[in-house]
């Protein structure tokens, strides 16, 4: 699941309502999303277990193209920046997709 702040924009707005402006949320499904993550990352912590996030690397999909071919706003690098409300450890390992 993305964890960037592009598909956690818009919070609990109705999909229908934003997925033109903002066609990468998750709209409603935010609210219902972000703690069942963390609760999850809390876990493998506990148990010392890895954690692995992923996000876009910015520059490749820009040459390269993109994974999808859903519509597009412009590019900004902080939206492909893990959301705030994830607590990134410095001993996770973060990997760039294209």
């Amino acid at each position: 699941m993305d964890l960037c702040n592009l598909v956690l924009k818009r919070g609990n707005t109705h999909v229908k309502e934003i997925i033109l402006k903002y066609p990468a949320s998750y709209g409603e499904q935010t609210s219902r999303c972000v703690q069942p993550i963390k609760t999850i990352i809390k876990f493998f912590r506990a148990r010392q277990l890895p954690i692995w996030l992923s996000t876009k690397n910015l520059t490749k999909a820009e040459t390269r193209g993109h994974a999808t071919r859903r519509l597009r706003t412009k590019l900004n690098p902080d939206d492909y920046k893990i959301h705030k409300e994830i607590d990134v450890q410095p001993s996770d390992q973060n990997m760039h997709k294209v």
